[in-house]
């Protein structure tokens, strides 16, 4: 059994071990701090900036497998303020390619 918040394991274990070398390698930390299967903490979420991580909600099991749905919510919206070319973000934060006005003949031209 690993508790991820203060990184310990109950027993010797060489996947935690290469686990717990990533997230010190990478500066990460894991978010998911309800059970995803049975008892365990299965399903993980890292991220480098905890403070970003509004939540980390599990799911109920079985919806679509034995491992319940992990969602996180980020206390920011990424998209926000951010106009590239032809991204269109809308005001839900949700972003998709505008392709209708996107310039084909300058792609074409480009790519050769």
């Amino acid at each position: 059994s690993v508790h991820w918040f203060g990184l310990q394991s109950s027993g010797i274990n060489a996947e935690y071990g290469e686990v717990q070398d990533f997230m010190g390698y990478n500066g990460v930390v894991q978010m998911v701090d309800e059970p995803t299967r049975g008892r365990n903490i299965l399903d993980l979420i890292f991220t480098n900036r905890p403070t970003y991580v509004s939540e980390a909600v599990v799911a109920d099991e079985g919806m679509f497998s034995d491992h319940g749905a992990v969602t996180c919510t980020l206390g920011f919206n990424p998209l926000a303020g951010k106009q590239r070319g032809n991204l269109v973000v809308g005001k839900e934060g949700f972003s998709a390619l505008d392709l209708p006005t996107a310039d084909f003949a300058a792609l074409d031209a480009e790519l050769g």
